[in-house]
């Protein structure tokens, strides 16, 4: 016998594939995304969320649409977690963007709602604000409960998802048999100066070197936090760093931080108070921090080294802070590793950039880089 979950979620399963079925249906038709409803209002602002470079915003209108179909008396305005948001989109909503390739956030609507109704107020603490403020207008449209505008609501969000997708496919690179040292250090170099992706592409391309070393041949070293968000701080992860060196064990060998951004005063005690609770905690003893960055991002007051690769070192308190140039690191390691680990790493950072959630930049990049 099924459970009141198990028959919610297919509920909610059979809802999307509905859509889903007469999105295609329409595309088979020649209809463009936004023929559907592109002279309403509520057209309009559904097309301007979803193209809000916050994706929660699009993800929370989802919710809202499923929640309404559940119960006819549901309210995201008054009372969004009336529908128990986290247990339907991390459950049939995300299993369904999964399984079509659209991107989506790990707990978009959970993270970007806050507790909060859908409201002013939540608006008002928003960022893109505008954005917010849309969002609340278009719930309380679907608040009204008119059936017809919430359906057509659902299959024009469909056929934005499906067109989304199909930019993200058009955009992906297939990997080649390339693997010079010179030419893979070129592109990672202009990923990292122009497609940063708020520090996401450096600690990707670091981490993935250093998994590939790693790897290919084998050393039992396993390398933590690359697939981790560079806006996860080392609190939330209860990792000391944002890339780490451990044994099967999980006792960590070294604490790498990857950034583009300067690594001042602030954030080296930042870096240092998550370095001591993971220390206190694991009753470990890490006394030294790596701070993978470029010349312009050290701590002014540094004691500068005389070398290209170690930029200087900073001591705090009971912690010493070695400052790595981030490009001289890259050409070293792609030259060091062998042919097998330089083919491995492209097919790990081509792989992370054809994901549909990676931001659309670094894919839009990563393609020119390799069809100019």
């Amino acid at each position: 016998m099924s459970t009141d979950t198990e028959r919610r979620n297919q509920r909610i399963t059979a809802y999307l594939n509905k859509f889903y079925e007469m999105a295609k249906e329409r595309k088979g038709e020649g209809s463009g995304s936004t023929d559907l409803m592109v002279e309403t209002k509520e057209g309009q602002l559904l097309i301007e969320i979803f193209g809000s470079k916050t994706i929660s915003y699009r993800e929370i209108i989802l919710v809202s649409l499923v929640a309404k179909y559940l119960d006819k008396d549901f309210s995201a305005y008054s009372n969004f977690y009336g529908c128990k948001p986290r247990g339907i989109f991390e459950g049939p909503i995300k299993e369904f963007l999964l399984v079509h390739g659209f991107p989506h956030t790990k707990s978009g609507p959970l993270n970007i709602a806050k507790a909060s109704n859908i409201n002013e107020d939540w608006s008002s603490q928003r960022e893109p604000k505008e954005d917010a403020d849309k969002v609340v207008r278009l719930v309380k449209v679907i608040d009204k409960g008119d059936a017809k505008t919430n359906d057509n609501l659902s299959l024009e969000l469909m056929q934005l998802y499906m067109d989304k997708a199909k930019v993200i496919e058009n955009l992906s690179v297939s990997l080649s048999d390339d693997s010079n040292p010179v030419h893979l250090y070129n592109l990672c170099k202009r990923m990292i100066d122009e497609a940063p992706d708020g520090g996401n592409t450096p600690q990707r391309i670091f981490g993935y070197l250093l998994k590939a070393q790693n790897d290919f041949p084998p050393t039992g070293i396993v390398i933590t936090g690359t697939e981790d968000s560079a806006s996860t701080t080392s609190t939330t992860s209860k990792k000391p760093g944002d890339i780490n060196e451990e044994l099967p064990s999980g006792e960590i060998l070294k604490v790498y931080e990857v950034t583009v951004k300067p690594f001042n005063l602030s954030r080296i005690k930042d870096s240092y108070d998550c370095l001591s609770i993971y220390n206190r905690d694991q009753a470990a003893e890490i006394k030294e921090v790596i701070v993978v960055c470029r010349d312009r991002d050290c701590p002014e007051n540094m004691n500068k080294i005389d070398l290209g690769f170690c930029m200087g070192s900073y001591e705090y308190q009971d912690t010493i802070y070695y400052f790595w140039n981030i490009y001289e690191w890259m050409a070293f390691i792609l030259q060091h590793m062998t042919e097998e680990a330089r083919k491995g790493f492209y097919s790990l950072f081509n792989n992370y950039v054809n994901d549909p959630n990676t931001h659309e930049p670094v894919k839009v990049k990563w393609n020119q880089l390799h069809n100019s």
